[in-house]
């Protein structure tokens, strides 16, 4: 299947694994705006879940280990006693194929079905990938910016100057 830049990736998920909570576990990256929306996606649904948020790199290294796949793209993860759902794209997926058709957050028909995934995709991926070269482009338009230190540098600047 080719996926165009505006549609959602297939579900990836596992059934190799043992889970006994009563409550699903959201393993996700605590400063993620794609895994926020799949939180959002969650609270939408009214599902009960246990929040369990990590830091950048420690959530890759859990996600992988729990999914048992490799690289970056494999947090947030769903984990419940019937399913394990890994991405943001699959837990969105996963959870909006199980809703009443009156809830579904991705319509069927075409053309609110590519605005929805258009704004979706500037969400889950343009604004992601901005969000992670934001350093850089603010110490573009401001030196200041581009270590704490120059802050305490011009700042005892000006109280030596004067």
């Amino acid at each position: 299947m080719i996926k165009t830049k505006y549609e959602l990736d297939p579900i990836r998920y596992s059934t190799r694994f043992s889970y006994a909570r009563k409550a699903p576990s959201f393993i996700s990256n605590n400063v993620g705006g794609a895994d926020e929306i799949a939180r959002w996606v969650l609270d939408y649904y009214n599902i009960l879940y246990r929040d369990e948020p990590h830091a950048p790199p420690f959530c890759n290294s859990i996600a992988n280990k729990l999914t048992g796949a490799s690289g970056t793209g494999n947090h947030p993860v769903l984990v419940s006693t019937d399913a394990l759902i890994y991405s943001t794209d699959s837990i969105v997926q996963y959870l909006d194929q199980r809703s009443l058709p009156r809830r579904r957050l991705i319509p069927d028909e075409p053309a609110k079905r590519k605005e929805v995934l258009v704004l979706y995709s500037l969400f889950t991926g343009e604004f992601e990938d901005l969000m992670t070269h934001i350093e850089a482009i603010v110490s573009m338009f401001s030196p200041a910016f581009s270590h704490p230190s120059n802050h305490i540098t011009r700042s005892a600047k000006r109280s030596t100057s004067s």
